[in-house]
């Protein structure tokens, strides 16, 4: 019995401990989804951006995959929206800021809008 004792405990350590990583990036819950509102960022926090598999085995000793942003705002149509998305070298995001929020076969993320969109990106904005 004696020795089922530390694997036991190390399973519930890692049980609770868990729920204070963030993992991956954000994704759309359809992959197949192309699209882009007009919305304005609420809120902008720095974001530790661990690799999934890491946390999932490791928890808290997961090593820092990039410090990524945590973005909330609101879509023209009144969607309020959280997503975590890498930091971009090319741009900064701020609370106010009007951008433009894009969901592309999956990926989600904001940008300011006078940022080139990708170039195989074809959706319009969505209308009012």
């Amino acid at each position: 019995m004696k020795k089922y004792v530390p694997i036991v405990v190390a399973g519930i350590l890692m049980i609770t401990l868990s729920g204070c990583i963030t993992t991956g990036y954000s994704y759309a819950k359809n992959p197949n989804i192309v699209h882009k509102w007009d919305a304005t960022i609420t809120s902008v926090e720095k974001q530790n951006i661990y690799n999934s598999t890491g946390a999932a085995w490791v928890g808290p000793l997961a090593k820092v995959e990039a410090v990524g942003l945590k973005v909330s705002l609101v879509t023209d149509d009144g969607q309020h929206v959280t997503e975590v998305q890498p930091q971009n070298s090319n741009y900064t995001l701020t609370a106010g800021e009007h951008v433009i929020y894009i969901v592309d076969y999956g990926r989600i993320w904001a940008q300011p809008i006078n940022y080139p969109l990708p170039p195989d990106f074809t959706a319009h904005p969505s209308s009012k």
